[in-house]
């Protein structure tokens, strides 16, 4: 600041001239400007006088005009000759404060903000007066030090349209340069003079936030962030809030009708509109902003679009760092319309903020600085003020009642100083250790505004939370265990979503009713994938009855998925251990698929909303749940490790979404569904992935997700939100989860007292012959085992629809088991004369199960078995029917009359080593077996069968349409029947192949031998 100016006008004998002024709203005192009027007459006085001396000989009246009642004082006018004045202006004139003698300035001598701001104790502020409304001039004008000649010096954040000096800045200042001693004073400065109304502040340290912390609290601070180079993705959530904040700024001047920019919507509602919301002007700090457009360039793109408009919507920035030089501005600094030097590391940095290199020789003192404003050349040295020192109780001198104009005491000439040790002096020098002026002046402030300015920045999301934190309080009643509140079919809480846009955070849901009904979440190991699906599982479970929502599961990674088996919803959990398990779990929700297409025609259902309408009014009682969700973690080990099931989920991809059934899976990369399946995941969330640049939602964004932050989520609306934990006992903590999850979901399950989801039923590993219908129940059909789909018994009518028997299998699957079973079940539903047994044993693993009353014949050599089989054929010959014999005639003679054939062939591929088949005399009564009474149950195995199925006797069973049961085997046979591979399968399991029935596993039943 310039330093006061004295303006004498010898106007004596003619009326006073007003001094001509640059801005006739800029008062004189303002600009330091006092002008002495030398008049003959008070007449000629000009229309506003602050102080009047009328002189009359040796008397003297000086008067104060400037209070409401005048002072004035009377007194002798001191002589003084035209000689007196004269030597003692030539005694002055070659006197001057020199550079030097500031610049050796001790550093003790600082400078305090108390007294610039006009304020005697900081410990008790008057704030009705500090807040009161500003004059235009005074509005965001601040003292920041003081000058060389010992002046304030101001700082106006206002566009320079209104005179200011702004409304953007830098200031620049290696460590140790007092630079952050400065924006506290600074911001101290504004919140003292400025209530919240007018001044909301946005406090920004790329570092550990030291400088802003003491100001957190204050009701102007909008947001105070720090330790962003420790944060990933602080900076992209900064860049938003900002975004977010000049939108609203912009949207609030729309609606209040088009207004231009901030001062006329204050003046706006100042006047006629005075129902408007506060719009406070914002201070934007920024320090380390070098740092932050180092970690983030782009960042320079938020800031040009806020140097270029922020003016109009009172936004100020003041960009504060160590140094200029390398970081790339692209343009910034031409709005950067005031700049702080402080000691500068270079003289070249130095030139870059100020144009000359003088901030890079001053001291290395703390709180030396030039303040330059671009725009009118201003360009003064100054020691800022300092606040974090210990606050020091001033001083209180009695003063006698003032009657008049105050009479300073004027020293003598070259008279001694005045004794330092003076007891006064003494005290006010004294250091008391306590509060720093800074905290004693935001203690008073924290609590002193009725409403704080509303947050822009909201605390980042945490590291974790709990489900019951998140989605709100947990409650009981005839829908058992529920989170408190009604939500929509499918849409359930999954955690914290936050959008520093809109200045928003709340509840982040998963809605499986929208862009077909099934969701990929995408992550890499430890991302917090697996935990995501637990969660979004229990949140089901607590947003919805069984039977609303049956939920069932592939645990392709690990065994965390496990504890979620014991909720009421969940019908099965398969794990990769359990490959038949899996397969049973995806076939069941085709077989639901498949089951809701038929219910869609049969009852016109037209939409997933009917149909729940119509489960909900209980007239589709068929189906336990009215949606399914099939959940898989490990979308990648599905397609390596479980082809076969690859295809199905596929297909429940493409078709189930319109019927109620959703698939929600979890996979390393997005790259691991293929092409044709990809655009049937209408909904993708993303966790930290191994390579970012593999996001399918927004590489940029993804690269802010760090592996150090596992179930922090990229959804594909492009915010980011926080996975829940699966737990709801409101501990954020991840210690003992697994125990946690099986407690929630045994309570869960003992508040529900309905029918529970359908579960995954498996074949048993061995299935005993007293759980099977006895001859009482089944009189001539033969259980052998059981199905997959009920578990029901499986019969076989060997001597009604099934005729034949093919049993196909490798080694130890059970298929001399399965000869044993029909035979014993035979044996005990038929009579000695209804029935007799032709038995082909090679490895005579049948030996003893035939009883000698059925016992047609037993043969375990090719030889022994041309013999059996020649000797049959003359028995089955004299059965075929004559031309003219009624074969519906038991007095006719034909096969009627005598007791059913059943020849049991075990290991057939044992007699056909040689190429050469002992059982050909069979071959010409295999089309006539039906009417002869002739029945077969063969086996062989899988090996070799790809040729084996067309030997003319094993072609010839399968031609008359005999029922097969395929076991164990090696898949690389080919196609063993029409679209029926052989598989890995344990003892006793097979796949039930019938003609014109659909396939079955099933498990056979044991018979020990």
């Amino acid at each position: 600041m310039a330093p006061p100016l004295l303006v004498v006008i010898d106007g004596h004998g003619e009326d006073a001239v007003d001094l001509p002024r640059p801005d006739n709203a800029v008062g004189l005192s303002d600009m330091g400007v006092t002008v002495l009027h030398l008049l003959e007459q008070r007449v000629q006085e000009p229309g506003h006088v602050g102080v009047r001396i009328t002189v009359e000989g040796s008397m003297l009246l000086v008067e104060d005009l400037r209070e409401a009642e005048p002072i004035s004082a009377q007194g002798i006018v001191d002589e003084a000759s035209y000689l007196f004045a004269g030597g003692l202006a030539r005694m002055l004139a070659p006197l001057r404060l020199s550079t030097e003698a500031l610049m050796d300035t001790p550093p003790s001598d600082t400078v305090g903000l108390a007294g610039l701001l006009g304020i005697d104790d900081v410990a008790r502020l008057d704030l009705p007066r500090l807040w009161a409304p500003r004059d235009e001039h005074a509005f965001l004008r601040v003292p920041i030090g003081i000058s060389d000649t010992h002046e304030p010096v101001l700082l106006d954040l206002k566009d320079s349209s209104e005179l200011g000096m702004g409304p953007h800045g830098l200031c620049v200042g290696a460590a140790g340069s007092g630079r952050s001693e400065l924006l506290r004073s600074l911001i101290l400065a504004l919140v003292t003079t400025h209530p919240p109304e007018d001044l909301a502040l946005l406090l920004i340290d790329h570092e550990d936030g030291e400088t802003f912390a003491p100001f957190s609290m204050l009701p102007h601070v909008a947001g105070v962030i720090t330790d962003l180079e420790n944060e990933t993705g602080l900076i992209e959530r900064v860049d938003a809030a900002l975004v977010g904040e000049v939108n609203r700024r912009r949207q609030a001047l729309e609606d209040a009708g088009d207004i231009t920019d901030i001062a006329e919507y204050a003046a706006l509602r100042a006047g006629a509109r005075p129902e408007l919301e506060p719009l406070p002007h914002l201070f934007v700090v920024i320090d380390a902003f070098d740092e932050v457009l180092a970690a983030r360039p782009d960042f320079i793109d938020l800031l040009l679009s806020i140097g270029r408009t922020g003016g109009s919507l009172g936004v100020h920035l003041l960009l504060s760092g160590q140094r200029v030089d390398g970081v790339g501005l692209k343009g910034l600094d031409a709005f950067l319309s005031y700049r702080i030097g402080m000691r500068t590391l270079s003289a070249d940095e130095s030139r870059t903020v100020l144009d000359t290199t003088d901030a890079f020789h001053l001291p290395a003192v703390p709180g030396h600085g030039y303040l330059k404003v671009v725009d009118t050349g201003q360009y003064e040295r100054f020691n800022a003020c300092r606040v974090s020192g210990d606050h020091q109780v001033p001083t209180q001198r009695a003063v006698e009642p003032r009657s008049g104009p105050l009479a300073l005491e004027y020293a003598a000439f070259n008279t001694s100083a005045p004794d330092a040790s003076a007891p006064g002096d003494r005290a006010s020098r004294r250091h008391e250790t306590g509060p720093t002026e800074l905290e004693v002046v935001v203690e008073q402030l924290e609590d002193a505004a009725a409403t704080a300015v509303p947050g822009i920045w909201l605390p980042p999301l945490p590291a974790a939370l709990a489900l019951d934190k998140a989605a709100g309080p947990l409650t009981t009643g005839p829908r058992g265990l529920q989170l408190a509140g009604r939500r929509s079919p499918l849409r359930v809480p999954l955690g914290l979503l936050d959008d520093p846009t809109a200045q928003w955070q709340g509840h982040w849901y998963l809605d499986l009713t929208v862009a077909g009904g099934h969701a990929a979440v995408i992550g890499g190991p430890e991302s917090g994938k697996t935990t995501l699906l637990r969660t979004l599982v229990l949140s089901l479970a607590l947003t919805h009855t069984p039977r609303e929502v049956g939920v069932y599961g592939l645990d392709l990674v690990g065994d965390e998925l496990q504890a979620l088996a014991g909720l009421p919803h969940v019908g099965g959990i398969a794990g990769r251990a359990e490959p038949e398990r899996a397969v049973r779990t995806v076939e069941m929700v085709r077989s639901m698929l498949e089951a809701r297409e038929d219910l869609f025609r049969e009852h016109a259902v037209d939409s997933v909303e009917h149909l729940r309408t119509l489960h909900r009014a209980g007239r589709l009682p068929q189906l336990a749940s009215a949606e399914i969700v099939l959940v898989v973690d490990g979308f990648d080990a599905l397609r390596e490790d479980f082809d076969e099931l690859y295809d199905t989920v596929a297909d429940l991809l493409e078709r189930g979404g319109d019927y109620g059934i959703h698939v929600v899976a979890g996979m390393l990369h997005w790259n691991d569904v293929g092409m044709a399946t990809q655009d049937s995941f209408g909904t993708r969330v993303e966790l930290c992935l191994g390579d970012p640049g593999e996001s399918s939602i927004d590489r940029r964004l993804a690269e802010t997700l760090s592996p150090d932050e596992p179930g922090r989520v990229l959804t594909d609306g492009g915010l980011f939100a926080h996975t829940a934990l699966p737990r709801t006992d409101g501990i954020a903590d991840d210690t003992d989860l697994d125990a946690a999850l099986h407690r929630t979901a045994r309570t869960v399950r003992a508040a529900w007292s309905g029918a529970v989801a359908a579960p995954v039923l498996v074949l048993p590993d061995v299935l005993a012959r007293d759980l099977l219908p006895g001859p009482d129940a089944e009189p001539g059909r033969v259980p052998i085992g059981v199905d997959q789909n009920a578990l029901a018994p499986v019969l076989l009518d060997l001597f009604d629809e099934d005729q034949h028997l093919l049993i196909l299998g490798d080694g130890g699957c059970g298929k001399t088991n399965l000869l044993r079973t029909v035979a014993q079940g035979l044996i005990e539903r038929y009579g000695e004369g209804e029935l007799i047994f032709a038995v082909v044993d090679p490895r005579q693993g049948l030996r003893g199960v035939i009883p000698e009353e059925y016992d047609g014949g037993h043969a375990h050599t090719a030889k022994l078995c041309e013999r059996l089989a020649a000797g049959l054929a003359t028995e089955l010959e004299k059965r075929l029917p004559d031309d003219d014999t009624d074969t519906e005639d038991p007095e006719s003679g034909g096969w009627g009359t005598g007791p059913r054939i059943v020849v049991l062939v075990d290991d057939y591929d044992v007699l056909m080593a040689d190429g050469h088949s002992p059982l050909a005399p069979f071959l010409p009564y295999i089309q006539s077996a039906v009417d002869i009474g002739l029945h077969f149950v063969l086996t062989r195995q899988v090996a070799g069968a790809s040729w084996g199925m067309y030997e003319p006797l094993v072609h010839g069973l399968r031609e008359s349409g005999a029922t097969a049961v395929l076991m164990a085997g090696d898949r690389g046979e080919g196609q063993l029947f029409p679209g029926v591979y052989a598989s890995r399968q344990p003892a006793g399991r097979g796949l039930l192949i019938r003609e014109g029935r659909p396939h079955g596993l099933i498990q056979t039943v044991h018979t020990p031998g």
